[in-house]
């Protein structure tokens, strides 16, 4: 390619100077040209006319005559005759096109008509310029066309291995070039290899290996006979990322996972080795090639401290709890997963954020829900139950106030266990009906104890409220026999619920709305689909989904959904709450929307339901703020 670019110059070159030469040889002639023209102009003037008589008719018909541009005639210095025009052009200021001479007293200056020369010089340039170019790209394209035969000829030498055929200069240097350009080519494709290895090995959220790196670092582990170390499986349970998603959105809870991976990594850093992996949406795992209890003590002794600062930061009863393992090689997978869950499992049921070990093989894989089942049979049984409320702050004066109750669960001897994580263990073993309705109980007998028929409480329901009739009959018959304060219970439940069965939701809503209650949709907002089930099955509380209004600040669609919404709900006498509001510039946002109320940590964070509540200073705390 060099090669062919060095021909073409040179042709550039070689046409601009033979351009060159022929310009020079073209005014060389056409001077010539010039002065044989005033020459024989001139011999012809000198002897056609009596200059001493010359007058004004002659030299009229003297300038066409000859071919004349100009003629001036002065007789003893005085002028008597002047064509009196001024044709002197570019051209005549290049070449000489004017002469003058003297016979006796008279003196004659004339100039020739040079336009017909000027013509001649011009198309002799042009023709000369443009034989010259073609003749230079012809011969350029030939040596370029000979150049890529030579360079062909060169590849398929050496691709054939002909090298006999080459001089070594061009052989050496074509095998140098190929040799560079495939190291090149080599490192680009290492280096995107290696790019995509690291991607498929690495969870995108927390920046720790994956699921299928966890599993092949476990095989390795297993595989090392040689080995007679123990190594440590240890599984951490993030059990608050339901709940963070729920009331205070998505992008909270990426930050809750992302951050409790930040703990784990600096946990585990000291021991060489060591990894962590996050193995499912909840859970991450660490593998320690070599440890006993000292190394697993060591790590729950790092993470006490950051979990501390986590707990407050995220203002969570608890974080996340761990079960450990050891193991050996050539032992059974399933064996060690199950020591790992059922060490879990006890965390769960011990203190907040506790962790246990499990050194023994089970007879049964699933001792671990059977402990579960044990727990969640006591909570029912001694109704070990604390209510927590949530005030919402209400923008209408017109609007009783609302508050949301939320349940937390203890064990027997007192310890808080994770909502999330009881009620999904009591809808694996089928007790979340007996566990729901236990919370509904619970929250009436403690609406009827506060005995305050101005405010409403707002009760959460979950799938069995739409899939279980027996579950169903009985909120019937509580309802009815406790008819007289059903006006001020407020039943909520998840658009994405009640999306999944709309014969189940509207029967679900006609059963609340005759006993007098009020319904809400939390989580309102999907889509077009939501104002389908807004009109089917008229709730008299909607609740924004706090991703809508957490998404303000750089999705103006998300307001205009909202304030398309408020629009609809208010014609139909609905009132809008903005659930998940945590700071001043979305409360802002959401109250120059014009919705009813607000509910966020922002406005008051969950608190334990005592015997009566006190909502002044809600309103005076918040006014504070934001003036503040």
């Amino acid at each position: 390619m060099s090669k062919s670019i060095s021909t073409m110059t040179k042709s550039v070159l070689v046409a601009v100077l033979l351009c060159f030469i022929g310009i020079c040889i073209a005014f060389y002639t056409t001077s010539r040209e010039c002065s044989v023209q005033l020459a024989k102009t001139k011999n012809v003037l000198m002897g056609a006319y009596d200059w001493a008589n010359f007058t004004s008719d002659i030299g009229n018909n003297a300038i066409p005559t000859l071919e004349l541009a100009s003629l001036s005639v002065y007789v003893s210095n005085n002028q008597v005759y002047n064509s009196n025009t001024n044709t002197a052009s570019i051209f005549d200021k290049i070449f000489t096109t004017t002469d003058e001479f003297k016979i006796a007293n008279t003196d004659v200056k004339f100039s020739i008509d040079s336009s017909e020369i000027y013509n001649s010089f011009l198309i002799k340039i042009v023709t000369l310029i443009v034989l010259i170019v073609i003749a230079a790209l012809v011969t350029a394209q030939l040596f370029l066309i000979a150049n890529y035969k030579y360079a062909l000829f060169i590849k398929n030498s050496i691709l054939s291995k002909r090298y006999e055929d080459l001089p070594f200069e061009d052989l050496s240097r074509e095998l140098l070039r190929n040799d560079t350009q495939n190291e090149k080519e080599i490192a680009d494709a290492k280096k995107k290899i290696e790019h995509l290895a690291n991607a498929a090995a690495m969870d995108p959220m927390t920046n720790l290996y994956n699921r299928t790196t966890f599993n092949n670092a476990f095989e390795g582990l297993l595989n090392k006979v040689a080995s007679r170390e123990k190594s440590i499986l240890g599984i951490f349970r993030a059990s608050e990322i339901n709940y963070i998603n729920s009331e205070r959105g998505y992008q909270m809870g990426d930050k809750y996972i992302h951050d409790l991976a930040d703990i784990i990594k600096d946990s585990i850093k000291r021991f060489p080795g060591t990894n962590a992996y996050r193995i499912s949406g909840t859970d991450i795992a660490i593998l320690v090639p070599k440890g006993d209890e000292k190394v697993v003590n060591a790590i729950n002794d790092t993470m006490k401290l950051q979990i501390s600062e986590f707990q407050k930061t995220y203002d969570l009863t608890n974080v996340c709890y761990s079960g450990y393992t050891f193991f050996g090689p050539k032992e059974q997978k399933a064996d060690i997963m199950s020591r790992a869950d059922l060490a879990l499992a006890k965390a769960q049921t011990s203190t907040g954020n506790g962790f246990a070990i499990q050194t023994e093989n089970t007879d049964n894989y699933f001792q671990g829900e059977m402990h579960w089942l044990k727990t969640i049979k006591d909570i029912i049984e001694h109704r070990n139950i604390t209510l927590y409320y949530q005030p919402i702050k209400s923008m209408n004066i017109s609007i009783k106030p609302y508050v949301e109750i939320y349940a937390h669960f203890s064990t027997e001897e007192g310890e808080h266990l994770s909502t999330e994580i009881v009620l999904a263990a009591a809808q694996r073993h089928e007790l979340l009906v007996k566990l729901e309705e236990m919370i509904i109980d619970s929250i009436i007998s403690k609406y009827r104890l506060i005995n305050q028929t101005d405010m409403r409480f707002g009760i959460n329901l979950s799938s069995n409220a739409l899939l279980s009739t027996s579950f169903l009959l009985w909120l019937e018959r509580t309802l009815i026999r406790n008819s007289d304060i059903a006006e001020g219970l407020v039943f909520e439940i998840d658009e994405a619920l009640l999306e999944s069965s709309n014969m189940a939701a509207e029967r679900l809503f006609g059963i609340i709305h005759r006993s007098g209650a009020s319904t809400s949709i939390s989580h309102f907002g999907k889509g077009l689909e939501s104002f389908r089930l807004f009109r089917e099955l008229k709730p008299n509380y909607i609740k924004i989904d706090p991703n809508i209004c957490q998404s303000f600040d750089r999705d103006n669609t998300a307001q205009q959904f909202v304030r398309m919404l408020i629009e609809v709900s208010h014609r139909q006498g609905c009132v809008i709450v903005a659930e998940g509001i945590e700071t001043i510039a979305q409360r802002q946002k959401v109250e120059a929307l014009y919705v009813d109320a607000i509910q966020g940590y922002m406005i008051a964070k969950p608190q334990e339901l005592e015997d009566k509540i006190e909502l002044n200073w809600i309103t005076i705390k918040n006014s504070a703020e934001y003036s503040a």
